[in-house]
């Protein structure tokens, strides 16, 4: 059974409903004068026209669509990716994602390049030093994983959350300081804060932020006022300094 319901035309076929959202007139050509495209606004049949222009499929799921404001590309993005760094040395987008690899896209040359394997199921987040341009990846076993993106290999691991005595705890924020290039605070699922120095496998310091709720995001901070810097540290409810 056929009917049209507001401006689409549906099909009911066991209680089941299908739209047509593509008219069945012809779509109009883009080089008709302007006078002639703003005489369409009179047109009930343009301005209730649906057309499907394109089909896109994701394996897993699409949670963000963009359009271009020439109205020419679509810009999607999937769950698949969860993180992403900029190494302004070689052009390089680095996409953490949910598996083992480390994704790289070559700006400059539009393609993708081979990527880094890490020992983590899959990762969470990524950041890189602009100092020495040391590339870090937190994954859901817990741990950070280094590459020197010279020779594109790792260059050490280690279990970040275990100091904190977290069992089973996920890294969900990762962060190099700016100009020192040897520090790097992890956050965890659980709340914990933990900071490292690069040349040392345990960490200098560990902050809770006493509401169990997974560390969001870490930045630091350098004032005019102190030699020392500050890291700034985010979950679903507060804000630490």
């Amino acid at each position: 059974m056929a009917h049209q319901g507001g401006n689409l035309k549906s099909t009911s076929i066991n209680g089941v409903k299908m739209y047509t959202i593509s008219s069945d007139k012809r779509s109009l050509a883009t080089w008709l004068p302007p006078k002639k495209l703003r005489a369409l606004r009179k047109n009930k049949d343009y301005l209730q026209r649906v057309d499907s222009i394109q089909d896109l499929r994701f394996e897993t799921a699409t949670t963000k669509i963009k359009a271009t404001h020439d109205g020419e590309f679509l810009i999607a993005s999937g769950r698949m990716g969860r993180d992403i760094a900029y190494d302004h040395w070689s052009c390089d987008l680095l996409c953490a994602a949910s598996s083992p690899d480390l994704y790289r896209i070559n700006l400059e040359q539009g393609r993708f390049l081979s990527s880094l394997s890490t020992q983590s199921p899959a990762l969470n987040v990524v950041s890189r030093s602009n100092l020495h341009g040391l590339v870090a990846c937190g994954g859901e076993d817990g741990a950070i994983e280094c590459f020197d993106m010279r020779t594109r290999s790792s260059v050490g691991r280690i279990d970040a959350v275990a100091p904190a005595r977290d069992i089973d705890q996920e890294v969900t924020a990762l962060e190099f300081d700016g100009d020192g290039g040897f520090l790097i605070a992890v956050g965890s699922c659980s709340g914990k804060v933990l900071k490292y120095d690069l040349r040392s496998s345990y960490p200098i310091r560990i902050k809770d932020h006493m509401y169990g709720s997974p560390i969001l995001d870490i930045k630091w901070h350098q004032t005019l006022n102190s030699e020392r810097r500050k890291l700034i540290t985010a979950d679903n409810h507060i804000v630490r300094i």
